[in-house]
């Protein structure tokens, strides 16, 4: 399987959040995200070429870092990922 692209991560990262309530921590996301992919294990450990991380870890945080810079989501607390009315209006949800 090939691991999903920064673009396509964006909806569904989106969409995960909601469905945490609106906010949730990196770890959480990850774990969301990889089933909500079908990831496998061996997917999962597909590393960067330095090797010091995953693959799909590293493309999770630039999908997040391009829905912060578009402020669908808010990064002002260190650690908690959490929609904005911005980002819960692009998946079609209110607050």
């Amino acid at each position: 399987m090939s691991l999903p692209s920064r673009i396509t991560i964006e909806l569904p990262l989106l969409t995960e959040l909601a469905g945490q309530g609106g906010s949730s921590t990196p770890d959480i996301m990850y774990q969301r995200l990889g089933k909500h992919f079908h990831l496998t294990a061996d997917d999962l450990e597909i590393t960067t070429n330095d090797g010091k991380e995953p693959v799909f870890f590293n493309t999770v945080r630039q999908a997040r870092r391009t829905l912060v810079e578009k402020k669908e989501i808010d990064n002002s607390i260190h650690g908690l990922w959490r929609l904005t009315t911005k980002g819960y209006n692009r998946i079609g949800q209110t607050l």
